[in-house]
């Protein structure tokens, strides 16, 4: 199994020049956690709630600052074909809850913990762990299909 199935390629962008407050305010609207910041239709970096929150403990104010200069200068990310227990362990090694996936040099999607996670209870390597905890305790199938419909599938 690869992360090729669990990130997300929909990532709303704000062209790199765009303050953090712009940014902020796209991340309300769309009811997403992370923007892609935009450079001739590519899209260069990624900007996410808790780059907002390392702003604005240090005093940031998000109406200046440009969102462009809040985020990391090297890229990290994972490729579509890697699996999920390895992209896991760099993002928590890292202390990142959000990874760019990146194919041939662009940045494709976003990939979360919880994506992964998720991803590894209903379709991989902890399938069998999530059925002997259905057994005993019916309710946590529940749970999981309210998070994800593909949980139906179970």
């Amino acid at each position: 199994m690869d992360i090729s199935t669990l990130y997300e390629s929909r990532i709303p962008t704000v062209p790199a020049t765009a303050t953090l407050a712009m940014a902020a305010r796209v991340m309300g609207r769309e009811g997403v956690v992370a923007v892609g910041l935009a450079e001739e239709g590519q899209i260069v970096g990624l900007l996410t709630q808790d780059d907002l929150g390392v702003a604005a403990a240090a005093g940031t104010d998000p109406i200046e600052a440009l969102a462009i200069d809040w985020i990391p200068t090297t890229l990290i990310g994972a490729t579509p074909d890697e699996s999920p227990s390895s992209v896991t362990r760099r993002m928590r090694a890292l202390r990142l809850h959000h990874l760019q996936v990146i194919d041939g040099g662009r940045i494709i999607g976003v990939v979360s913990l919880d994506d992964l996670d998720h991803g590894r209870v209903l379709f991989g390597e902890e399938t069998g762990r999530l059925a002997r905890g259905v057994a005993r305790a019916p309710e946590a199938l529940v749970r999981v299909s309210m998070y994800d419909e593909k949980a139906h599938a179970i």
